[in-house]
């Protein structure tokens, strides 16, 4: 099996400092003191080092933060179109029962273009609504963005970019071949229901290995919800017989999954989702490839609203490369009082260490409090 060393082997060693208030999510959210324990077991704590400079300081200039409506309509719609073609590729699938290398690989290079244009700011449209589409496609395509920030992240040469990419969105696609009142059942799967749905890689496995997908693509696709552990499926392998591509897919995978409201289980925000998928390190998932999330989701603009210990309201703009826990932020409200677009000019700057930090991200029951309140019509 490759390492993820290997693969990455023009990575820096990566030591973030993850602390208690912030960067994951602040104390008063979801963390509990054993996931403190847990991610100061990791070895969490020390300096970030980034070889690859995300942060453009260019994009702080003024006009660039307040004037991007265009560009977030535009990349909102490039969004909707990488669903509209994946399901276009799935129907005609589910109809042929075939689907080919040529078939998928425009959407994956859309895919790929899409990310990079978006690098700083990827995260806030994995969290668009799954009722754009089927949630299988939204899924997938989300794992895909994901999984090419993460390609990115390891300098991974395009051929194999484009390989992990092609497997993320057709990772989903057994689930073409299981009955929709299972597939899409609202309520919590009994255990027959269950093993069924756990035929789904086979399902899709057969599907890319009868036309012209690589025995890599084949392969990864199998085994992408294999367990390091041996509790994965559907053939219980171990770390020992888990390539690192499946290991990346189940990761990535898991954390779209876990951030969409799926039916019975109620989605959770960016930095609870990341927990859940920490609790899970050396179970399902090797802790380097975790580990690599981090990073790559540490590097994007939260574009969360959150509540100031000064009680002020604020938009995380992005994070502040020389101390996390104090990211660069633009009032939203401040001494009771909304800040108009004009006056925020003047706002966008990192969180005053000594006068203020972050108490909570605000939930979205919360956000629709303060636009009523304050009669405003988006935040």
């Amino acid at each position: 099996m490759q390492s993820l060393d290997e693969l990455a082997k023009d990575v820096k060693v990566f030591s973030c400092m993850i602390e208690k208030d912030f960067l994951v999510w602040p104390k008063n959210s979801l963390v509990k003191p054993k996931h403190i324990e847990l991610i100061e077991k990791w070895g969490l704590r020390g300096e970030l080092y980034v070889k690859m400079n995300f942060f453009n300081e260019s994009l702080m200039n003024k006009g660039n933060v307040l004037n991007n409506s265009e560009y977030d309509k535009e990349s909102i719609s490039n969004y909707h179109i990488l669903i509209s073609n994946l399901e276009e590729i799935y129907e005609t699938c589910k109809k042929n029962k075939k689907i080919y290398y040529q078939d998928i690989l425009p959407t994956a290079k859309k895919v790929i273009e899409f990310y990079k244009k978006n690098q700083k700011t990827f995260i806030k449209y994995i969290k668009i609504p799954k009722f754009l589409s089927d949630y299988h496609i939204v899924h997938s395509i989300n794992t895909a963005i994901l999984t090419v920030a993460l390609g990115h992240e390891m300098n991974l040469n395009n051929h194999k970019t484009v390989e992990l990419c092609t497997v993320a969105l057709l990772h989903k696609i057994g689930f073409l071949f299981i009955p929709l009142k299972i597939s899409e059942k609202q309520e919590k799967l009994s255990d027959k229901e269950f093993e069924l749905i756990k035929k789904y890689p086979i399902l899709g496995y057969k599907i890319v290995s009868a036309t012209d997908f690589s025995n890599s693509i084949c392969s990864t696709l199998l085994s992408h919800k294999e367990n390091l552990d041996g509790s994965g499926y559907p053939k219980k392998l171990k770390s020992e017989n888990i390539s690192i591509e499946s290991n990346i897919i189940g990761a990535a995978s898991a954390y779209s999954a876990i951030i969409l409201d799926k039916t019975y289980k109620k989605s959770l925000n960016s930095g609870a989702s990341l927990i859940e998928l920490i609790q899970d390190a050396d179970k399902k998932f090797d802790k380097r490839v975790l580990k690599l999330i981090i990073k790559v989701l540490s590097q994007c603009p939260l574009d969360f609203i959150v509540e100031l210990n000064d009680k002020s309201i604020a938009k995380i703009i992005k994070v502040n490369e020389k101390n996390l826990n104090y990211p660069y932020i633009k009032y939203i409200i401040k001494d009771d009082k909304v800040i108009p677009p004009s006056e925020n000019q003047d706002q966008i700057k990192s969180i005053p260490k000594t006068e203020t930090g972050i108490k909570k991200i605000l939930s979205q029951n919360e956000i629709e409090f303060l636009l009523k309140k304050y009669s405003l019509k988006e935040i």
